[in-house]
């Protein structure tokens, strides 16, 4: 039979244990609150043979109001040198890569440690590692290329005008007379002549891309070509970068160590009353 000094021994013993497992989770808790929160955002370019990179972030889990370092590795090899100590709400960023084509995945590690700022002392540590996927090859994606500049000039011998450019798989030029030349000597004449990105092709912004030439008609001594004047306009075009993908960020959150607070207290004070009044009862 159970007598009531073997109930007030069972209920030290629990006490003794709520204390404890309550210690355990508010300095554990603490001790965790200190860690790096990742975040990563990966860039690929069109050519699927090419090696892809990222973009690490780790920032701090909250204002410590204290100074910050941190290191990295990736995919377990050696850490880097430790950054320059900071304020912790300054951003710890790293670029790594490349990454062969055929890599479809890296794991990056950031190690950080925080220093109260008065003593420089260090407070804590933690850390965090974040698995980036390879992107995937953007879908709408064109190679840049810079057609060549042509040329035109008025020809005696067959008495018209002539260019002089070359089509290529990446571009194509189309010319448009604006002058005909169809006085005879001394007459003016002009072209202009338009280059045009085909399917799967662009230019970079800021490339000229039509040219203007003009000239007079002088053709009395047949091996002098008529003076050619050349006037550019140019055109800007848009290139289409691959948008960086963002993973998502890791680290864990106050919420989780708010509910876990609070189930354990239930828990506790419940049990509590139940054998106090188990206690209370007549042997």
């Amino acid at each position: 039979m159970t007598t009531p000094a073997d109930l007030k021994r069972l209920l030290g013993i629990f006490v003794l244990a709520f204390v404890g497992l309550f210690g355990a989770l508010t300095f554990g808790g603490t001790a965790a609150a200190h860690h790096p929160v990742l975040s990563a955002t990966t860039a690929r370019p069109c050519d699927p043979e090419a090696p892809w990179s990222a973009t690490v972030t780790a920032r701090s889990d909250r204002d410590w109001d204290k100074d910050w370092r941190s290191r990295h590795q990736v995919d377990g090899g050696a850490y880097s040198e430790w950054s320059p100590k900071v304020d912790d709400q300054v951003p710890y960023i790293v670029e790594v890569g490349p990454f062969p084509a055929d890599q479809s995945a890296a794991t990056v590690t950031v190690s950080s440690e925080w220093f109260v700022k008065s003593t420089g002392e260090r407070s804590a540590q933690g850390i965090r590692s974040i698995t980036i996927e390879r992107p995937p090859v953007p879908d709408d994606c064109s190679q840049t290329v810079v057609p060549v500049a042509p040329s035109a000039g008025y020809d005696c011998v067959d008495d018209q005008i002539v260019t002089n450019f070359t089509n290529t798989d990446e571009y194509t030029y189309s010319t448009n007379i604006t002058d005909p030349a169809d006085g005879g000597e001394g007459d003016t004449w002009a072209i202009t002549i338009t280059a045009t990105a085909n399917p799967g092709y662009e230019f970079p912004a800021d490339t000229t891309t039509e040219w203007n030439f003009t000239g007079t008609i002088d053709c009395e001594d047949v091996e002098q070509a008529a003076v050619t004047t050349t006037t550019t306009t140019t055109t800007t075009t848009t290139t289409t970068t691959a948008p960086r993908a963002e993973l998502p960020r890791t680290g864990s959150s106050s919420t989780s160590l708010l509910l876990a607070y609070a189930s354990l207290m239930t828990i506790g004070g419940a049990s509590l009353m139940l054998v106090r009044r188990l206690a209370s009862r007549p042997g």
